[in-house]
């Protein structure tokens, strides 16, 4: 079976929170945290864990893909080539390839920012096995690294 890693920026600004997202047992509006019971929602797991309940906008997934100095990497990171090129991994329907015009995939890729838009190809798991590219960040922490040079 596999894991779904998952994480969220907990309401009460602590930080991040690491778990299984899960609908808020008082509130239906609201996302809250299981820590590290990855799949495993059982009636007792889930009585006895400490629910933290998480801003539902920051929650992403873990995409399988690491960087090259091991730091796993979820959608709504930012990646950056030498502060040349700069992408966010995102999740959905995406053209694979450069020369594709249509949607013809799903899945988690990477939006490439600025002037590499459309240029550079999509997906991750080629972009996250190169040794000078690195996640700098996320969209939610780190704004300011969306900011192009063109």
């Amino acid at each position: 079976m596999r894991n779904i890693k998952s994480r969220g920026k907990a309401v009460d600004g602590s930080g991040w929170v690491y778990g299984y997202p899960v609908p808020c047992p008082d509130v239906k509006s609201r996302w809250v945290f299981v820590g590290n019971m990855f799949l495993d929602a059982s009636k007792e797991n889930i009585e006895t864990s400490m629910f933290v309940e998480v801003v539902e906008e920051t929650i992403g997934n873990y995409c399988g893909f690491m960087d090259y100095f091991n730091t796993p990497a979820y959608d709504g990171d930012i990646i950056m080539e030498e502060d040349k090129y700069v992408g966010i991994i995102r999740f959905g329907e995406h053209a694979p390839h450069v020369s594709d015009l249509d949607k013809t995939g799903a899945g988690y890729y990477v939006e490439w920012l600025g002037p590499m838009k459309g240029v550079l190809r999509s997906d991750v798991g080629y972009w996250l096995a190169r040794r000078n590219l690195v996640i700098r960040g996320n969209i939610f922490d780190n704004p300011e690294l969306l900011e192009v040079k063109e």
